[in-house]
C-alpha cells in the first residue's frame, strides 16, 4: 500500500455499501494488546518504544498479518499533513498526533485493516466495515491476532485476561466503535438522554471530531467492549443490540422533526444547499453541519439538482482538512486560505 493510495481513498464512514444505511455509517472492531516484557507506553523509555515498534513491525511482516506489502508509518517521520490525513481516515486517534516523544505510529494495508503501535497500549489491531456483519469483522481481527500472538508474547493473567494500560479495561481487549449520524437526536434535543442510557449499558459516545457531545454534523462515535465478565461473542451481541436501539431512536427523531416542523426543516435544508452552492469561505464545522442537513433532505426525497447522498459523501471526503491542504500544495499561512480553497472545491462539485 502506498501513501498516495491512502490519501485518495475515502474513510469507510463515507463509503457506503449495499448493506449500509444513512444512520449507522461504519464500525471498527479492535483488539488491544501489550507485550509482556515492556512497560505500558506511558511508562516506556524512548529506547523501549523503539524496540516495541520494531518488534511488532517485524512480527507483522513475518506472518503477513496485513498482507504482502504493509505500509508502516512512524509518526516521528511524517509531517503534520500526513498525521491529519491518518486521523481523518480513522487510522489513528487524535491523541496519537500529539502523543509525546518516541516511536509511535500505524501499519496499514489495502484490506480495511490497520495496526497502531504505542498509542494507549502497545498495539491495537483494527478492522473497518460498514457495520452490517460484526461477526465477520471479529473473525478477521481474531485470526490476525492469533497469528501475531505466535510471534509476540502478550501480557496476560489467567484470572484477569489481557492486561491493558487501563486496569478496568483488561480482559478480552475487544472493543467495537460505531460511527453514526444522529442529527435527528441533536435537533430534537434528546441526544444527551440517549447517550446517557447507552453509557449505563457500557457504551460511551462522543463527537467524531470533538470530545464530548458537541459534534459537527451530528456525527458521533459510540464505543463499547470489554463489558465486565463478558465473552467476545457476548460483547458483539450486546454492542449490536445497543446500536440497533439508538438507530431506532434516531429514526423516530427524524420522523418527529419533519412531522412537527416541516417548513422549518425545509428552510434549513434549502439554506444549506444555497450556502454550499455559493460560499466563498467554508470551515470544516460548517462543511459537516451543512452537508448533514443536505443528507436529511435527500433522505426525504428532496430533488436537489440531481444531488445524491453518494455525491455528498464525496464532497465531505474531498473537502476535509487533509485533502484541501494537499490541493494547495503549500502550507497555508492563514486558516482562511484553507477555508477559501474548501469553498472553491465544494462550489465546483455543485456546479458539476
Amino acid at each position: 500500500m502506498e501513501l498516495k493510495n491512502l490519501i485518495m481513498q475515502r474513510p469507510i464512514w463515507l463509503t457506503p455499501s449495499a448493506t449500509s444505511d444513512t444512520i449507522l455509517l461504519s464500525s471498527e472492531t479492535t483488539v488491544s494488546r501489550n507485550l509482556d516484557k515492556f512497560p505500558f507506553p506511558n511508562k516506556a523509555s524512548l529506547q523501549q518504544k523503539s524496540e516495541i515498534f520494531s518488534s511488532i513491525e517485524t512480527a507483522v511482516k513475518k506472518r503477513s498479518i496485513l498482507g504482502e506489502s504493509p505500509l508502516p508509518m512512524n509518526l516521528n517521520d511524517v509531517n503534520d499533513l500526513a498525521k491529519t490525513v491518518l486521523f481523518e481516515r480513522d487510522f489513528i486517534p487524535i491523541e496519537m498526533i500529539n502523543g509525546g516523544e518516541g516511536s509511535r505510529g500505524v501499519i496499514l494495508n489495502d484490506y480495511n485493516m490497520s495496526l497502531t503501535i504505542n498509542g494507549e497500549n502497545h498495539l491495537r489491531l483494527s478492522h473497518f466495515s460498514d457495520g452490517s456483519d460484526l461477526q465477520k469483522s471479529w473473525e478477521m481481527v481474531d485470526t490476525s491476532d492469533t497469528l501475531l500472538g505466535k510471534e509476540l508474547t502478550y501480557a496476560y493473567d489467567p484470572s484477569v485476561g489481557f492486561l491493558l494500560s487501563r486496569p478496568d479495561q483488561s480482559g478480552t481487549g475487544l472493543e467495537i466503535s460505531f460511527t453514526l449520524q444522529l442529527a435527528g437526536l441533536v435537533y430534537t434535543e434528546t441526544l444527551d438522554q440517549v447517550l446517557s442510557g447507552a453509557s449505563q449499558l457500557g457504551m460511551n459516545g462522543q463527537g467524531k471530531f470533538r470530545h464530548g457531545t458537541d459534534a459537527w454534523g451530528g456525527y458521533f462515535t459510540l464505543t463499547g467492549g470489554n463489558f465486565l465478565g463478558n465473552s467476545e461473542q457476548e460483547i458483539l451481541a450486546k454492542s449490536k443490540a445497543i446500536i440497533a436501539e439508538i438507530r431506532e431512536k434516531e429514526l423516530e427523531s427524524r420522523e418527529r422533526l419533519f412531522l412537527e416542523a416541516p417548513l422549518e426543516m425545509e428552510d434549513k435544508i434549502w439554506r444549506a444547499f444555497g450556502v454550499l452552492s455559493h460560499c466563498r469561505l467554508l470551515s470544516v464545522p460548517q462543511l459537516l453541519n451543512l452537508t448533514s442537513l443536505i443528507r436529511l433532505g435527500l433522505e426525504r426525497n428532496y430533488a436537489m439538482d440531481g444531488l445524491t447522498i453518494e455525491a455528498v459523501n464525496g464532497i465531505i471526503a474531498t473537502a476535509l482538512q487533509g485533502n484541501v491542504a494537499l490541493l494547495l500544495e503549500t502550507v497555508p499561512t492563514e486558516p482562511s486560505e484553507l477555508d477559501a480553497q474548501r469553498a472553491s472545491v465544494v462550489r465546483s462539485i455543485f456546479r458539476a
